[in-house]
């Protein structure tokens, strides 16, 4: 198992809930309903994996087990390109068990043009073995963008501390 920082840092209406430094970073905004994704880097599928349980943990929280709407900004400017094991743990657990609980919209930060287009092909199979019917996704270049297309204020999220030990 690969150990995750895990902390509960409340300042505001922010909860930071974990981050893995290098490949991902999660906040929840519970007044917004927002469950925020910060992915970078290459994974393997030991780091899918444990990200896949994090992942769900955190859509059962935000949407509350799947009894209310939610909305998920995902920036992945600093996402590389991934197998296609890690895709299919990606596309056939996170993503599906995202719009199988709740998940209304979902706004993709990408950086590069072969990002998009992964995630738009992630979206083509995730519509053909989920029940997504209703779910809204964008792709888009700036956190702003993105935000203003979920109807949702701007603001920037601070960096989630480095190190080994978890903050707080």
């Amino acid at each position: 198992m690969i150990p995750l920082l895990t902390w509960n840092i409340v300042e505001g209406a922010v909860l930071m809930t974990f981050s893995m430094k290098g490949k991902i970073a999660c906040w929840i905004v519970p007044d917004q309903r927002l469950l925020e994704l910060r992915l970078m880097g290459f994974w393997t599928m030991e780091v899918a994996e444990t990200i896949d349980v994090e992942i769900r943990r955190h859509i059962d929280e935000v949407g509350g087990g799947g009894k209310i709407g939610f909305k998920m900004l995902i920036d992945a400017a600093q996402f590389q390109v991934q197998s296609d094991a890690v895709r299919e743990t990606i596309v056939k657990k996170s993503i599906v068990y995202s719009i199988n609980h709740g998940l209304e919209m979902s706004a993709r930060i990408v950086s590069r043009a072969i990002t998009q287009l992964q995630f738009k092909s992630l979206k083509r199979e995730v519509d053909i073995i989920s029940d997504n019917k209703n779910v809204q996704f964008g792709e888009f270049y700036t956190r702003r963008e993105a935000m203003a297309w979920l109807g949702l204020p701007f603001f920037m999220q601070e960096d989630p501390p480095q190190g080994d030990e978890p903050a707080g």
